[in-house]
């Protein structure tokens, strides 16, 4: 400490006229300055860097396509926001892109990003275009797999869930009745994917008030849940939904009671 002094007071002479505890102090904080400094240029380097520099540790085009090339672990998933939507949606086009095989447009291998794709559509509202890619992807599916494949159905389902958002019912109902027909003859009457599609044909007859269609799927979705996942499970809260909407819908305020109480309990238990 004594020689650390000896250099800075050939560096500030005044420093003669102080006792040495004022020496010392002004040595501390000239350390702590110096440190300080030092940690904030660090962590700017570090957080801060540009563009260019930020550029140099993205990989390689190569790098790229290859990664492309996988199957659905890569897909990007839609952020919230309308500003990072939008940039999603020209980076999932980008990728279909990439995987798009000039050869063969119904590869199975790049209908997930399409998928991904038609769901960003739906987020911002551009239905059109969403529906012109969940019917690429029905057609990819169709091409590879034929019309009584999970896929193909699942992707039927999510096109009913499109028309029946935008008020389009018939058209719905007719694509959901073909999915829940496919559900049923690859799962079997009792599973739970049948008791989605049973859920998602009831939502479509509620919209369309044809209540005696829409109530025996409903109890038929609920039982296959309840018995299948249990009756605390957070999958039953959609078929509870529709339930307390028949419910409403048909002026049965005791069962309105009941599900609403069941509904309640089963969010607040899930949050």
């Amino acid at each position: 400490m004594e020689k650390v002094l000896e250099v800075f007071k050939g560096f500030i002479p005044l420093l003669h006229q102080y006792p040495k505890w004022v020496q010392v102090f002004f040595f501390a904080v000239l350390l702590q300055i110096f440190t300080l400094t030092f940690v904030m240029v660090s962590y700017y380097v570090l957080v801060f860097k540009s563009p260019e520099q930020q550029a140099d540790n993205k990989p390689s085009s190569s790098s790229d396509e290859k990664e492309a090339k996988k199957d659905e672990s890569n897909q990007l998933q839609p952020p919230t926001g309308k500003n990072g939507e939008e940039k999603s949606t020209t980076n999932v086009k980008t990728k279909i892109d990439s995987l798009k095989n000039k050869e063969n447009d119904n590869d199975p291998s790049w209908a997930p990003p399409l998928m991904n794709l038609a769901g960003l559509y739906e987020a911002q509202g551009q239905f059109k275009d969403a529906e012109n890619t969940w019917s690429r992807v029905l057609s990819i599916y169709e091409h590879a797999y034929g019309r009584e494949h999970p896929r193909y159905a699942e992707t039927l389902q999510s096109l009913a869930s499109l028309y029946l958002r935008t008020e389009r019912y018939v058209e719905a109902e007719k694509i959901q009745v073909e999915a829940l027909g496919i559900f049923e003859k690859v799962y079997g009457s009792e599973h739970p994917v049948t008791a989605s599609g049973l859920n998602n044909l009831a939502a479509i007859y509620l919209r369309l008030a044809k209540y005696q269609k829409a109530a025996p799927l409903i109890q038929r979705a609920l039982s296959i849940r309840e018995k299948s996942l249990g009756p605390e499970n957070a999958d039953m809260i959609p078929i509870l939904e529709n339930l307390l909407t028949l419910y409403s819908r048909t002026g049965d305020s005791k069962n309105v009671i009941l599900i609403s109480e069941r509904l309640k309990k089963l969010k607040a238990k899930h949050q």
